[in-house]
């Protein structure tokens, strides 16, 4: 029996996704799970010395000991990209109140610290991963992504395909100073891609283990916006 798991943030009860988490590991335990493929991302936190905290990363990170501590036969972990469909949602293009639209943003433009990818691949990795038990379920992890870049190269994609979108940086007090839920949230994970990226300083090694079982690749932004945000 193999069981994959995914919690997700919410802004108004940051604990509650490590209770979740918590509780689904002891359920896939006392199910007799053989294979655990669970999904998380790196601790910000650790990794940062404790400058950030990122909680909708790190709070996945701390079921990570529970994982282990369970002592499933085999067990993977995969880590989800900064999803494409971000762009469609909470990080939809905005006006910039200069006649502009695109994005504002508490980071370097130029800072290639954004691991994209499609999260409806993530299942395709985590099948390989259940695929070989013998290589791949000793509790390495696998990081989704079709591509590392930047805020720029994101918008220099969407406007060699019609758009015509631009960026402004501003601090990060006026960025938490945005009134919407998890703004000091978002401007931290942007402040913490900037100096550690997305998947952290281990990005490398995790990726090409992903690579590794997937060999053919994963859809780039360019093939992603094609079809999901046209002109």
């Amino acid at each position: 029996m193999a069981h994959f798991s995914l919690q997700t943030w919410d802004p108004a009860t940051s604990a509650s996704e490590t209770a979740q988490g918590t509780l689904a590991v002891k359920a896939a335990k006392s199910a007799g799970v053989q294979h655990l493929v669970w999904s998380t991302l790196p601790n910000c936190k650790e990794i940062s010395g404790g400058k950030y905290e990122v909680i909708h990363f790190t709070g996945k990170t701390l079921v990570d000991v529970e994982v282990k501590a369970a002592a499933f036969p085999y067990h993977t972990f995969v880590e989800p990209p900064m999803y494409f469909q971000n762009f469609l949602g909470i990080m939809a293009p905005q006006p910039l109140g200069d006649g502009r639209t695109g994005w504002t943003i508490p980071m370097s433009p130029e800072s290639k610290g954004l691991h994209v990818g499609d999260p409806t691949e993530l299942g395709r990795l985590a099948a390989r991963a259940l695929e070989q038990p013998d290589t791949m379920s000793q509790g390495q992890h696998l990081a989704q992504a079709s591509e590392t870049t930047s805020w720029q190269g994101i918008v220099d994609k969407l406007n060699a395909q019609g758009h015509n979108f631009a960026l402004k940086q501003v601090p990060n007090e006026a960025y938490d100073a945005f009134p919407f839920p998890g703004a000091q949230e978002l401007r931290e994970m942007m402040n913490y891609f900037e100096e550690y990226t997305y998947f952290g300083p281990d990005a490398d090694s995790k990726i090409a283990l992903a690579r590794k079982l997937c060999p053919e690749g994963f859809t780039t932004f360019a093939e992603w916006a094609s079809r999901n945000m046209k002109p």
